[in-house]
């Protein structure tokens, strides 16, 4: 006699996945497919996951720890510091927007840049060199010094 089991799929939100796991409803039969904050994808069999985020996400002007007191609409920035001993490194992509309902008026979209997530970002104002969030700290790997031969 076989053992079939019928493979289903699920796609849905961080959120929702997030609360399926934690009421131990997570089925290791199916596909979840979750979306992020960041509007990427990650893919899970049960809690198994299987697809890591990598790449880049679209430039930034500048990493800072507090938005410049003049903002235009369509600047990005990376917000945020290191972390300390006491403290877990907190960086965001923030994006100004035009308010649409107001003239004149500047709102804000603002997304976590995360841990260790294998995504980098351009920074325009820093030769544009690319950084990532690795182990608490913004990092580059664009400022070594080979040196001479």
């Amino acid at each position: 006699m076989s053992n079939n089991k019928i493979f289903k799929k699920w796609r849905g939100s961080r959120e929702l996945y997030n609360s399926l796991k934690n009421d131990g409803l997570l089925d290791y039969w199916t596909h979840y497919s979750v979306k992020e904050y960041d509007n990427s994808w990650t893919e899970y069999h049960g809690s198994s996951q299987v697809t890591y985020q990598t790449g880049q996400i679209l430039p930034v002007l500048d990493i800072v720890q507090t938005l410049p007191s003049t903002l235009n609409p369509g600047e990005r920035y990376i917000v945020g510091q290191d972390a300390t001993t006491s403290s877990e490194a907190e960086y965001y992509v923030v994006i100004i927007d035009s308010d649409s309902t107001t003239e004149n008026k500047l709102s804000a979209r603002v997304e976590p840049f995360r841990n260790n997530s294998g995504l980098s970002v351009r920074v325009i104002n820093r030769d544009s060199m690319v950084y990532q969030l690795v182990n608490g700290r913004m990092i580059t790997y664009d400022k070594i010094d080979g040196g001479y031969y």
